[in-house]
């Protein structure tokens, strides 16, 4: 069976999303993926008001998302230095379900030089500009498993996140109050490890299927 993985992206605002919907979808299917539009949910919109219209839209996705076992992101600059904000905002939402992310985009530049060429001549010297030289904003780029320059790559790189399954790592319930450990062995400081693969430590040597709190 085909994972799911949905294509968040300002896709959907091509002149015909739905072709280049299909295009992204056959690609998909190559990588036995199958690919979830954001315009895939069919509304009825008629007769709602604007804002109706938007709500109806937001929970449409967030459904789609919540059907999914991982994202595509598009991240190319789109009006403006950034990637487009409702994309971030489905991969913040992505990554708090858990869901691996890869990104890809046209424009791997750090983050800082696009911001200075977007601004040109009004640049405010006295306004600190993130620089860790990631591609986008770090809370961005640190939910994202990678980036990579095309769809297809991405495609390759969800698929192979996917064939390694995960699960929530013992080291935040069992060492630090919920919060990941930076320099787990086995999660990287992800909070997620491969299933196959345990932290280092005593109390981490019974079987990975019981929590710390039913070893206690």
């Amino acid at each position: 069976m085909s994972a799911r993985v949905y294509l968040a992206g300002p896709d959907v605002f091509l002149p015909n999303p739905k072709a280049h919907a299909d295009v992204l979808k056959t690609l998909c299917r190559k990588y036995d993926l199958e690919g979830v539009f954001p315009l895939d949910a069919e509304l009825a919109l008629d007769g709602l008001n604007p804002r109706e219209q938007a709500r109806a839209i937001f929970h449409a996705n967030v459904d789609l998302i919540r059907s999914c076992q991982g994202v595509l992101a598009n991240m190319t600059p789109f009006r403006g230095p950034s990637m487009d904000v409702g994309t971030a905002w489905e991969v913040g939402f992505a990554h708090a379900l858990g869901l691996p992310i890869v990104g890809y985009t046209v424009d791997g530049r750090p983050y800082p030089a696009r911001v200075r060429e977007y601004v040109g001549d009004f640049f405010d010297e006295n306004m600190t500009v993130e620089d860790f030289g990631l591609v986008d904003n770090l809370m961005i780029d640190m939910s994202i498993i990678t980036i990579v320059p095309d769809f297809t790559t991405a495609s390759q790189r969800i698929r192979e996140a996917l064939m390694t399954p995960k699960v929530p790592c013992e080291c935040a319930d069992a060492l630090n109050f919920g919060e990941p450990q930076p320099d787990c062995t086995a999660c990287g400081g992800s909070g997620r490890r491969p299933k196959d693969k345990l932290p280092d430590g005593p109390i981490f040597k019974e079987s990975s299927d019981e929590s710390p709190q039913k070893r206690a």
